[in-house]
């Protein structure tokens, strides 16, 4: 009898646990080169965000959350935590409380986003295709030529994890057009634009490009443009409590004083458009252990992406027409973007200059030839599976000679918990310091560099310096740690006033303390902007907890509610959605 009552298994469930393993595979093959080594390769950026890992875990592990200051880089430590991207830091430095390895995080964060962003693509194209040209596509977006520059060579996984739920972005923006309830596409919106805004703030521009050009092209309806526009606004109110104090305390620093960010000469030529070149080292000079970071669109990419305007003029009966046309456009827009000849864009308006470097808009631009390989594969009716079987061979020959480490090396873990140069750039070096290297390294946190005395039970935490004092005279104590607004200092449980611009001690914290016998303490505390910027993340995600209690609940009062302004509303379909 209970054999019976079983549930039988559908063909359809295995289908699908089948594509789950495929896309698994697929997602981890990018990423297993990394996983073959001990340590870590060379690449650009990956000190910093190993480091980033390193912080945020010695934060975690003594209960210090959300993480502002950092205690280990710099020599004398910095506030880090403003300028760190926030989800690859706090996963990173979590998952190091169980591994005890940043490195490994580090890989293992790789690994996730990986799989994080093949699944998101899959599950965007298989709206529109059936599955084989969306595992053609979603493999032709995996091994992407931009991905591999941000893995191999640049070490840029903030970069890659904030583009890794672009295509969920994009399926929810797709939502809005299938007649979904409004409340419904605000949610998702709102929680797609708040997971891009907390692991890269620069992808606000990016995604927000995304979301306006399809609003232009899709919805000519005002109230869309609200929902949408309320909802990035509400994303941006979740995570206030660091871009209010990213936007507001970077002009403490050199970086926040430089004016306009472009690195002039950084855009694609039309070369790097066309022709698909890699090096093992450039010729031009760059670092022997570096591979070469020649930014490229890829040769499979670009002729997709032309093919696809010849596509769209040939087959005018396509079903996903017009999706492919908005893939096109968005394409066309971030390729002149990318493009050298662009830079006078980024030189007049400085919320593109921001973006630093041009080509960092291939983020947006490789999402459209996997999806334009995915829709003519799909239309393909004869001799479907050889032209996709042959597609991915050609990927395969593109990209998997790619798929390598370079200059392997096993550093210490203790380089990343504390080092003497600022690993971000002397940039990131606060207005009234020197370099952190000029300064002498320090066994000691805290001493007396005048007058004489005894310290005692020193107690050190990321933001809490404590200690005893007995002075024999009148002392000034030095705490080697840079100072910065939210550093206060308490002789007694009375505050005292911090030296920080004195010219013998310059940039760090040293305080005068009377004779006698003292309990001193030293704390990092939220300034009002950060104090401010704390209570709107908390209101704005109150709020949206409130919205999604009521999109899933659906509670009576707020049918009600709906009903009644329907009767006044030139939407009336907005009662019946909610």
């Amino acid at each position: 009898m209970n054999s019976i009552n079983q549930k039988i298994q559908s063909p359809y469930q295995y289908r699908n646990y089948a594509i789950i393993v495929l896309i698994s595979i697929i997602s981890l093959l990018f990423v297993v080169p990394i996983f073959k080594i001990s340590g870590l390769w060379a690449s650009f950026d990956t000190p910093f965000h190993v480091t980033m890992i390193a912080q945020f875990h010695d934060a975690l592990k003594n209960a210090y959350f959300p993480v502002v200051w950092t205690q280990g880089v710099a020599n004398y430590g910095l506030p880090f935590g403003l300028i760190a991207h926030p989800m690859t830091s706090y996963i990173g430095g979590f998952l190091t409380l169980f591994s005890n390895n940043p490195i490994l995080s580090y890989k293992i964060l790789w690994a996730l986003f990986s799989l994080i962003s093949v699944f998101g693509f899959y599950r965007l194209i298989r709206r529109f295709v059936g599955i084989a040209p969306a595992i053609a596509g979603s493999i032709l977006y995996a091994f992407s030529a931009y991905r591999i520059l941000n893995l191999y060579i640049r070490g840029a996984l903030p970069e890659f994890a904030a583009a890794a739920f672009l295509p969920f972005l994009l399926y929810s923006l797709f939502d809005s057009t299938q007649n979904r309830s409004k409340i419904s596409v605000f949610v998702n919106i709102t929680l797609w634009f708040s997971l891009i805004l907390f692991t890269h703030p620069m992808y606000l521009l990016f995604a927000g490009l995304m979301t306006f050009i399809f609003l232009l092209y899709f919805h000519r309806t005002m109230l869309m443009w609200l929902t949408i526009s309320a909802a990035i606004a509400l994303a941006i109110g979740i995570n206030a409590f660091y871009l209010m104090p990213l936007k507001l305390e970077l002009k403490y620093f050199y970086l926040g004083n430089a004016g306009n960010m472009l690195a002039k000469g950084s855009g694609l030529t039309l070369s790097q458009l066309f022709i698909e070149k890699w090096e093992y080292t450039c010729a031009d000079g760059d670092s022997a252990e570096l591979r070469c970071n020649r930014i490229q669109t890829g040769l499979p990419e670009i002729a997709l992406f032309v093919f696809g305007f010849i596509f769209l003029l040939y087959d005018r009966q396509n079903k996903n027409r017009k999706k492919m046309g908005y893939f096109l456009l968005l394409g066309s827009i971030t390729s002149f973007l990318i493009l050298r000849n662009a830079e006078f864009l980024y030189e007049k308006i400085s919320l593109i200059g921001s973006v630093q470097f041009p080509y960092r808009f291939l983020n947006i631009w490789l999402l459209a030839p996997p999806v334009i390989l995915a829709i003519i594969l799909d239309s393909i009716k004869k001799y479907q599976k050889m032209f996709i079987i042959v597609s991915i061979l050609i990927i395969a020959i593109f990209r998997l000679p790619q798929i390598y480490t370079k200059s392997e090396y096993n550093p210490t873990f203790e380089r990343f918990y504390h080092n003497i140069d600022n690993i971000h750039s002397v940039m990131m070096n606060t207005i009234w310091m020197d370099e952190s290297k000029n300064y002498p390294v320090k066994d000691d946190k805290i001493e007396i560099i005048q007058g004489s005395g005894e310290i005692e039970n020193v107690s050190i935490s990321p933001i809490k310096h404590e200690l005893n004092l007995i002075g024999e005279e009148d002392m000034i104590v030095a705490n080697y740690t840079f100072f910065f607004p939210g550093w206060h200092v308490y002789l007694d449980e009375q505050e005292i006033p911090i030296q920080w611009q004195d010219p013998a001690h310059r940039g760090y914290i040293t305080v005068n303390i009377p004779k006698g016998e003292h309990h001193l303490r030293f704390m990092f505390e939220d300034t009002k902007i950060r104090l401010a910027s704390k209570v709107l993340s908390l209101m704005s995600f109150l709020f949206f907890g409130f919205i999604i209690y009521v999109y899933k609940a659906n509670p009576k009062w707020i049918t009600k509610i709906a009903t009644i302004i329907g009767k006044y509303s030139s939407e009336s379909e907005v009662t019946n959605k909610i």
